[in-house]
């Protein structure tokens, strides 16, 4: 059992490479708890649903080389940045943050992201069956940061028709997506910073928000055909913006 007046005020847990530890101490985590952290932990029993209390303070979680984990706490609605990497028995997508490298992930929760996600990176989840419309990434009022890396290799446009993006967003970080041809970005009225690298078919920007500050293209070769000074097509398009960089093949 956790032992109230040793715990009753801590913010701030780190447990790292500790791989004799088998499991928790019964009881709930402590409501004051802010961030929680967990890595290479190989023989640690998965979190369970109910480690968190309804009133938890719990706003950072990060979960790495955990290869118990199979669920993660209830009452998480105070969370703000969730880091789950390298966890390949995670069987169900947490409720927002990012996650990395969790091939037994194929479903988001039911009743959705986070409400106070402020930021959202997705990167190769193969197994994920959810499509991006079905995200409710609209209702993330907070969300200012999205970042999708080496997933929907089917997809051609993004967002599809179906998928609308919170104009919260300042950053978009877009990685590995073969078969992308089209961005459709102008509504997005706060986007400040627009990262796309390897996107080989990647040809089209359509019309940018004029709040965008920096633009960096990467291992996209169409695009950066398109784009570049010499050949004029899409330069007088992205010439105005601050920040430029286009590099690679």
């Amino acid at each position: 059992m956790m032992h109230h007046n040793s715990t009753c005020c801590l913010e701030n847990l780190i447990i790292d490479y500790c791989p004799s530890l088998k499991s928790f101490p019964t009881g709930e985590l402590p409501s004051t708890l802010k961030n929680l952290a967990i890595s290479v932990c190989c023989n640690l029993e998965s979190m369970s649903e109910n480690m968190c209390p309804n009133n938890s303070a719990l706003d950072s979680l990060y979960l790495v080389r955990y290869p118990n984990l199979r669920t993660l706490p209830e009452c998480l609605h105070s969370l703000k940045n969730l880091q789950i990497i390298d966890c390949e028995g995670l069987e169900c997508f947490p409720k927002g943050g990012l996650i990395s490298g969790c091939p037994g992930v194929d479903s988001f929760p039911e009743e959705g992201l986070a409400p106070n996600l402020t930021s959202l990176k997705i990167d190769d989840c193969k197994n994920l069956k959810t499509g991006i419309s079905e995200w409710g990434l609209h209702i993330l009022t907070s969300l200012s940061s999205l970042t999708i890396e080496n997933m929907f290799p089917d997809m051609v446009s993004f967002p599809d028709e179906e998928c609308l993006l919170p104009i919260s967003l300042t950053s978009i970080t877009i990685n590995g997506m073969e078969s992308l041809a089209s961005l459709a970005l102008r509504n997005l009225i706060s986007l400040q910073v627009l990262e796309i690298s390897n996107c080989p078919n990647l040809r089209s920007l359509a019309s940018l928000p004029a709040t965008l500050e920096r633009l960096q293209i990467q291992n996209s070769p169409i695009l950066k055909e398109r784009c570049s000074k010499e050949k004029a097509e899409y330069w007088p398009n992205i010439a105005h913006f601050p920040s430029i960089r286009i590099v690679g093949e």
